[in-house]
């Protein structure tokens, strides 16, 4: 079997599905848009960093530091609803992942108060995306991989 410590394409897609299901997005895609975003409420899912926090006999558990960003043109009607829908969209998604914190998937969950560093957080702000600004919230998510969730052999 191959050595897959560090892969997080898993966690991603994990992520991504998940996201897919809750109906808070029009669109959910792996890594940051490339050009203009064609649509009301959208998220990109994309890596921070990837860390051993502890092993086992089978192998390391990894955390996998993954940003969640949610989208909303800025010029998209009714402009007045930019901060609500965006604010409304990040607060359904994060009630629907605490109450599901291992995402539907092997995942041993996402660290939700921080038991290997930061917990989940949001952070909002403004960003241009081919010209078009958004305003955007970026979602912290810790995930915690561990054994059962990786093909690991020594």
């Amino acid at each position: 079997m191959a050595d897959v410590a560090f892969d997080p394409t898993a966690t991603l897609q994990y992520i991504e599905q998940y996201a897919n299901t809750t109906g808070y997005f029009t669109a959910v895609q792996i890594g940051e848009p490339k050009g203009a975003i064609e649509f009301d409420m959208a998220a990109s899912i994309f890596m921070e960093a990837i860390s051993v926090v502890e092993t086992t006999l089978v192998s390391p558990i990894e955390l996998h530091s993954v940003t969640f960003r949610v989208y909303r043109n800025m010029l998209a009607e009714p402009i007045s609803e930019a901060e609500t829908q965006v604010s409304t969209a990040v607060s359904e998604f994060l009630k629907s992942v605490f109450a599901n914190f291992t995402l539907g998937s092997t995942t041993r969950c996402v660290d939700v108060a921080g038991q290997y560093g930061s917990g989940v957080g949001a952070t909002w702000g403004y960003i241009d995306v081919s010209g078009v600004m958004h305003r955007v919230c970026d979602i912290a998510l810790p995930v915690i991989v561990d054994e059962s969730s990786s093909e690991f052999t020594a």
